[in-house]
């Protein structure tokens, strides 16, 4: 499968940067046997509006529950708004669809701020949104745009069953020390390298696990933390998992991750002020709790769609048809 839309071609650090969902993204290559989605015809103008430009291709990535739902919004609410789109759903691998996005034929796509600015400043001590935000604005190639941020985040954080916090005594970070070598800690592989990851709780709370598993789902790592293959997991603020199954966040560990807030990113040429005033909308108004009830949606005993799910929280939000 190909994309044959070429326009913009985007430097390898910044495809990294779009596409990244853990640290072992940083080539931003694909690999030569990894298959493309389907192509899309025609080709975009520089700084055309929505009106006469082809339709926006908007990615739908499978890798998080959170980014297909967040996606799903945009396109609904663009399409309400009568902006041409296109949708990207035949994606299951952020690498599929690596070479279309550093060739610059996909034009919005969410992202996350954390992830993004990691990928560009490897060492990077911002942690708090604004900061993160900030310096992200300022390592973006002018190619790339990420728009306004707002209540919603995927924020990262580390929980325990409530049985192993009350067998350990551990209820917060500063817990950990006493009783880390007993520990296994599980989560994506960025846990075990990033400098928010285990490297830091090893240097501030003297946390050295007794063992990683590389678990690159919350799913996975879900499992893994009740079934007591680990005893420390990292999962995300959006889970409703946390709640079903009266998990204990470890206090602090919110904090201690760079913040993660969800984010348009769009391609400077292609995406005009019409369309960025409605994902900035979009934005302003989804807030955590929203996503974690657009989660339960997606999984509950009558599962949705996204698309669906996201349909009805459009219009429960006012965006008009």
């Amino acid at each position: 499968m190909n994309f044959p839309r070429p326009r913009r071609a985007l430097s390898a650090v910044a495809l990294t940067a779009v596409l990244v969902a853990t640290a072992a993204c940083g080539t931003g290559t694909t690999p030569s046997n990894s298959p493309e989605p389907d192509g899309s015809s025609g080709s975009g103008t520089a700084g055309a509006s929505e009106s006469v430009a082809d339709p926006l291709i908007v990615a739908v990535p499978n890798g998080t529950l959170d980014a297909s739902i967040v996606a799903e919004l945009y396109i609904g609410a663009l399409t309400r708004a009568g902006v041409p789109v296109e949708a990207r759903r035949d994606v299951t691998d952020w690498e599929q669809y690596g070479d279309a996005v550093r060739e610059g034929r996909i034009d919005v796509v969410p992202g996350y701020t954390g992830e993004l600015l990691y990928a560009f400043d490897a060492t990077t001590t911002a942690r708090e949104s604004g900061e993160v935000s900030a310096e992200l604005r300022e390592a973006l190639p002018e190619s790339l745009a990420v728009l306004d941020t707002g209540p919603a985040s995927r924020q990262p954080l580390l929980a325990m069953t409530q049985a192993g916090s009350a067998e350990y005594e551990v209820t917060a970070l500063s817990d950990l020390g006493e009783v880390c070598e007993d520990l296994g800690f599980g989560g994506p592989q960025p846990l075990l390298t990033r400098a928010d990851g285990i490297p830091e709780l090893r240097e501030d709370y003297d946390c050295d696990p007794s063992s990683f598993t590389q678990l690159e789902t919350s799913q996975a790592s879900l499992e893994a933390l009740i079934n007591d293959r680990v005893q420390v997991a990292e999962l995300v603020n959006t889970d409703p998992s946390l709640e079903a199954h009266g998990l204990v966040v470890l206090e602090g560990s919110r904090q201690h991750f760079m913040a993660d807030d969800i984010v348009p990113v769009v391609h400077q040429e292609s995406v005009g002020e019409e369309a960025r005033e409605v994902l900035n909308r979009v934005t302003a108004e989804l807030t955590v709790e929203d996503l974690i009830q657009l989660n339960i949606q997606r999984g509950g005993d009558a599962p949705v769609s996204a698309s669906a799910a996201a349909e009805t929280w459009l219009t429960e939000h006012g965006f008009e048809q």
